[in-house]
C-alpha cells in the first residue's frame, strides 16, 4: 500500500529459478593446509589458504572480522593446546575409509527443524520435490505454529523431509556418493528413499496414513500393544496406555530391572549408557523408581515400536515395508535387524525393518558392524544431531568422524557448513566452490534492465501550515450558571487578544476558598462520572489500536508461513509474470 506521494522503483521480471533467502550473512570456508602443524600455523599467519595437507585446518566464518576472531582462537588451540571452538577444525592427518550417511529418527523431530537451510536453498528444495511431492503437507507441523503435533506421523514425516533435504545437499552440493547407509529406527526406511532403493515416498506416505496400523493399532488407542497385555494378564489392559522413556544408564543395569516385567521392554539402545523403554505406563513408572529418577526422562513420541507388541500387527506391518526395490551399485545397506549389511532386495528389506520393529533396536552392534567393515565417516542426516554423539561414544578413541547436519538450537545454513568443513579438514573430497555457490557466498547484486515502472512508496515530507501573525480579537465569553451554586464576583468584560507570540498566563492572587456547599456535592459527582466515562473511552480506544497491532502481527505470520509453502511446491519450473498496463493505485 502507498503512504502518500512518495515513489519507489519496483522492478517485476519472469520467474526463474528459486531465489534464496537468507536470514544471516552466508559463511565460507577457509581452508588452510601444510605438511604438519607449524607448516598450518605459517599458511594461517600469512593468509595463505589451499594446500595439499596431510594437516589441514579449516575456519567458518560470515564476515572478516568472524574470520580473524576464528584465526586467533585457531592459533591459540595449535599453539598452547586451547578447546577448539565452534567453526574452527583441525586435523593432523586425513582419514581413510569408508563414508556411511546416517538417518535419524522421527523421536528426534522439533518444531521449526530446517526452516532457515529450506528457505537458503531452494534449489535443493525444488529439486527434491521432483521425488517428494507431498513434502508441503509432511511439513505442516514443522512450519507451522502449533508446538506439540497432532499425530506421531507428523514428526515422522517432518523429519523424513530434513533428511531427505540433507541427502540432497550431500548429493548435489558436496558432491559425494557414500558407500554405506545406516538407518536409525524410521532412518532405515529414510535411507533407502534417500539412496533411491525405494521411489515411491508419496505412495508410502499416504499408504501409513490410511492403514489401521497408524490409525489406532501402535497409536491413539494402541489396541495393538493392549490385546498383548490381556494375553500376558496385566490388569485393566483394555485402559492400559503407552508409555517411553529415554534412560540415562547401563545397558545390564536396565535389563536388570526390566526383569519380572512382561509389559514393558528394552526398545532401544543408543550408546552403552543411554537406553530408551517403552510399554504399559504403571510398569514403566516401576522401572523407573527402580532405576532412580534421576536418570530418566519422557519422550514426546507416542508411538509402539522396537518391542514384541509389534508382532500383533506383524503383517500389516510387513506388507508396508515390502516396496518396488531398485539395487543401487557400490551401496551397503545396514539395519538394527540384519547382523550383517545387505543389499536392496523387497524380502530381504521388509524382513530386515520388521525384525527391527519387533525387537530391540541395538544401534551400537550396528556401528561396531559398520566400523569393522571400514567405515570411519559417518555423516548424520536428519534433525538434531542425536546418533552422531552416540556414535562416538560407541567408538571411543577409535580413528573416526561423526558428524551432524543439525544440531538443534543452530542455524542450518551454519551448521551445514560446519559439516563441510569438519569434512574438509578430515581430507573427504567435498567441493568447497559448489559450496559456496549453494550459499550465495559470492553473489553480485543483479543488475537492472529492461522498462521500469514507478509508484508512490512512502509518504511525503510533512510541512505545518504556516502560523497567522496577525491579531485576532475574540468577543467576550458568554456570562455561565455559577458552578458552586453561588454568585460569583462579577467582573468588567474587555476584548482579548490573540497573537502569534508564547502566552503569558496571568496567575490570579490566591484568596481564601470557603468549605463547598451542599450543592456543590451532586455536581461534583456529575463531573467525576463524566471523567470515568472519558477514561473509559479511552482505554477501549487503546484496546481497538493493541487489537490491530495483534492483526498486522497475524498477517505478517501467516505471510511468511505462505511464502515458505510456496518454496515447497517450487518444481522448479520457469514461470512468467504478466504486468498490466494500468495504473497502479494507492489502497
Amino acid at each position: 500500500r502507498s503512504l502518500g506521494n512518495g515513489e519507489a522503483t519496483v522492478r517485476l521480471s519472469g520467474g526463474g529459478d528459486p531465489t534464496p533467502l537468507g536470514l544471516e550473512a552466508p559463511p565460507r570456508l577457509y581452508v588452510y593446509g601444510g605438511a604438519d602443524r607449524a607448516a598450518v600455523l605459517k599458511a594461517l599467519s600469512e593468509g595463505v589458504e589451499g594446500g595439499a595437507g596431510p594437516s589441514r585446518l579449516v575456519l567458518v566464518a560470515a564476515s572478516e572480522g568472524e574470520r580473524f576472531a576464528r584465526a586467533q582462537q585457531a592459533k591459540c588451540h595449535l599453539e598452547g593446546g586451547a578447546p577448539m571452538p565452534d567453526g574452527v577444525v583441525y586435523r593432523s592427518a586425513p582419514l581413510k575409509g569408508d563414508t556411511a550417511a546416517v538417518f535419524t529418527g522421527a523421536a528426534a523431530s522439533y518444531l521449526g527443524m530446517g526452516r532457515e537451510l529450506a528457505l537458503a536453498m531452494p534449489g535443493a528444495v525444488a529439486k527434491l520435490g521432483q521425488r517428494f511431492g507431498s513434502m508441503a503437507g509432511a511439513t505442516r507441523w514443522s512450519f507451522g505454529e502449533t508446538a506439540e503435533p497432532e499425530h506421531p506421523l507428523d514428526q515422522l514425516w517432518a523429519s523424513a523431509f530434513l533428511c531427505q533435504l540433507h541427502a540432497e545437499l550431500v548429493r548435489d552440493v558436496f558432491g559425494l556418493r557414500p558407500d554405506a547407509t545406516i538407518g536409525y529406527s524410521s532412518g532405515e526406511s529414510n535411507a533407502l528413499f534417500a539412496s533411491g532403493a525405494w521411489r515411491d515416498l508419496d505412495a508410502m506416505i499416504r499408504e501409513c496414513w490410511e492403514s489401521p496400523v497408524f490409525k489406532d493399532e501402535i497409536v491413539g488407542e494402541q489396541k495393538a500393544a493392549r490385546r498383548l497385555w490381556a494375553k500376558r494378564g496385566v490388569a485393566d489392559a483394555d485402559r492400559a496406555e503407552w508409555r517411553t522413556w529415554s534412560v540415562a544408564a547401563p545397558v545390564a543395569a536396565v535389563r536388570e530391572a526390566l526383569e519380572g516385567e512382561v509389559s514393558v521392554h528394552l526398545t532401544i539402545i543408543n550408546a552403552p549408557d543411554d537406553c530408551v523403554i517403552g510399554g504399559e505406563a504403571l510398569a514403566c513408572e516401576r522401572v523407573i523408581e527402580g532405576l532412580g529418577r534421576a536418570r530418566a526422562m519422557p519422550l514426546g513420541y507416542a508411538m509402539a515400536a522396537h518391542c514384541p507388541e509389534i508382532g500383533e500387527i506383524v503383517e500389516a506391518w510387513y506388507g508396508i515395508h515390502r516396496r518396488e526395490t531398485f539395487v543401487v551399485p557400490g551401496v551397503r545397506h545396514y539395519s538394527a535387524g540384519s547382523a550383517t549389511a545387505f543389499t536392496a532386495e523387497p524380502d530381504v528389506i521388509a524382513k530386515a525393518i520388521t525384525a527391527q520393529a519387533v525387537d530391540t533396536l541395538d544401534f551400537p552392534r550396528m556401528i561396531e558392524r559398520a566400523w569393522a567393515d571400514g567405515v570411519r565417516v559417518f555423516i548424520e542426516h536428519g534433525p538434531r544431531g542425536l546418533c552422531s554423539g552416540w556414535i562416538k561414544k560407541i567408538l571411543g578413541e577409535r580413528e573416526h568422524l561423526a558428524v551432524p547436519m543439525d544440531v538443534s538450537g543452530r542455524s542450518g545454513v551454519r551448521q551445514l557448513a560446519n559439516a563441510a568443513a569438519a569434512l574438509v579438514a578430515a581430507g573427504v573430497s567435498v567441493d568447497v566452490e559448489a559450496l559456496h555457490r549453494a550459499l550465495g557466498v559470492d553473489a553480485q547484486p543483479k543488475k537492472a534492465s529492461g522498462a521500469t515502472m514507478k509508484v508512490p512508496a512512502h509518504a511525503p515530507a510533512i510541512r505545518l501550515p504556516a502560523f497567522e501573525t496577525g491579531v485576532q480579537v475574540m468577543a467576550p465569553a458568554p456570562k455561565l450558571v455559577p458552578v458552586l451554586g453561588e454568585e460569583m464576583p462579577a467582573v468588567a468584560a474587555a476584548p482579548v487578544a490573540v497573537v502569534a507570540a508564547p502566552a503569558v498566563v496571568m496567575v490570579p492572587e490566591p484568596r481564601p476558598v470557603a468549605a463547598a456547599p451542599a450543592a456543590m456535592v451532586g455536581a461534583t459527582n456529575d463531573i467525576v462520572a463524566r471523567a470515568m466515562a472519558e477514561q473509559g473511552r479511552i482505554a477501549a480506544i487503546h484496546r481497538g489500536y493493541l487489537e490491530a497491532q495483534a492483526t498486522a502481527h497475524s498477517r505478517f505470520l501467516s505471510l511468511q508461513q505462505n511464502m515458505l509453502a510456496g518454496l515447497l511446491r517450487a518444481r522448479g519450473g520457469v514461470g512468467t509474470v504478466a504486468v498490466a498496463s494500468s495504473p497502479v493505485r494507492s489502497l
